[in-house]
């Protein structure tokens, strides 16, 4: 959505910040797209993580080797949300069985990445060295296509950057949104 602002409404646009976003970064051409395939499929396997509140927290890879309580609070109160709101059943209805980003992709192609050279504002893409599913090199890809951005990449962060690093993070924001 910041993207599309930042293309179709530039005038409400001073800045943006892109974290870590799949559905911004573009795919890598190469056999590299398999792997974060993949490990998008195992991490937005809506269909097994989100069948119950428990299951949602055992297969989060946040929590896998770490016990985090505070993460683990906002997962449960995000699923009791989603599950209050009709948007979990949505979720668990649109479901991939093939995992196939085919749609994905043509959506992208077709309404972010010839526009993406609009984009005239400064523009800030975070990223974790460390995500299986937006590995660092879509975060380039990505900042090859937009002139107006810096790429920052907190090495030992995954794909929840604010959670994994977050005083650098903070930090890095507000000296962006402090321009």
């Amino acid at each position: 959505m910041a993207a599309w602002l930042a293309i179709h409404r530039p005038a409400q646009v001073r800045s943006l910040v892109i974290v870590a976003s799949g559905g911004t970064a573009p795919c890598l051409g190469d056999g590299r797209d398999l792997d974060w395939q993949a490990a998008s499929r195992r991490t937005y396997d809506y269909g097994v993580r989100a069948r119950s509140e428990e299951a949602l927290i055992a297969t989060e890879p946040r929590l896998a080797n770490d016990s985090d309580l505070a993460f683990e609070t906002l997962l449960r109160g995000n699923y009791r949300e989603a599950q209050q709101s009709g948007n979990l059943e949505m979720f668990l209805r649109r479901a991939r069985t093939a995992g196939d980003y085919s749609d994905y992709v043509e959506l992208q192609e077709r309404e972010l990445f010839p526009h993406l050279e609009k984009i005239v504002v400064p523009a800030l893409l975070v990223w974790g060295g460390d995500d299986p599913t937006v590995p660092v090199e879509r975060g380039l890809a990505l900042a090859d296509r937009m002139p107006t951005s810096e790429l920052h990449v907190f090495p030992r962060a995954g794909h929840w950057v604010m959670h994994d690093e977050p005083d650098g993070f903070n930090r890095l924001l507000e000296g962006w949104l402090c321009l």
